[in-house]
């Protein structure tokens, strides 16, 4: 990942994730931070913008594509949904708020969530399914999703943890 400057020819820096995987996810923050995430891997990074030092790194559950993308809402939350059924919300700081699954069991987030319109609202789709299988292997957890039941929409506030 390279940072480049608008004054200068030369990178303000450089990071290099191949260690973690080939293929990430780039958020923008607010409050001076960018997003990395690592679907393979199911870890968030947070970056400082100017100097391009990790600030902080945590793990989610399984997420289901490279395309699954977290959102940054106003508070500078950030939030991803998970093949384990949970949404987990990450301040700016790092502490996790990790939210509830809809349905007790077999739910879902297979799709990204989404910020309403005042920016401090989270939507998420957690599906049901009437069966999932996980299998470990190596240091990674496989889901395998069936056949959907229902699918329930929320939208909620990480920062406050109020749910509608």
């Amino acid at each position: 990942m390279y940072a480049l400057s608008a004054r200068s020819p030369q990178f303000k820096w450089i990071q290099d994730f191949s260690s973690l995987d080939k293929v990430f996810t780039i958020t923008p923050g607010n409050n001076g931070r960018v997003y990395v995430t690592v679907p393979v891997r199911a870890i968030v990074l947070a970056l400082d913008v100017t100097t391009g030092n990790i600030l902080w790194q945590m793990n989610t559950g399984p997420l289901s594509t490279s395309g699954c993308a977290p959102v940054v809402d106003s508070n500078g939350w950030i939030s991803i949904g998970s093949l384990d059924g949970h949404l987990y919300s990450f301040s700016p700081t790092g502490s996790l708020k990790k939210f509830p699954r809809a349905a007790e069991l077999n739910s879902v987030v297979q799709v990204s969530p989404l910020l309403d319109c005042s920016g401090y609202g989270v939507y998420i789709s957690q599906t049901e399914m009437e069966g999932d299988m996980s299998h470990i292997i190596g240091e990674y957890t496989y889901i395998s999703a069936l056949k959907p039941r229902n699918s329930v929409f929320t939208m909620l506030v990480p920062s406050t943890v109020f749910i509608y």
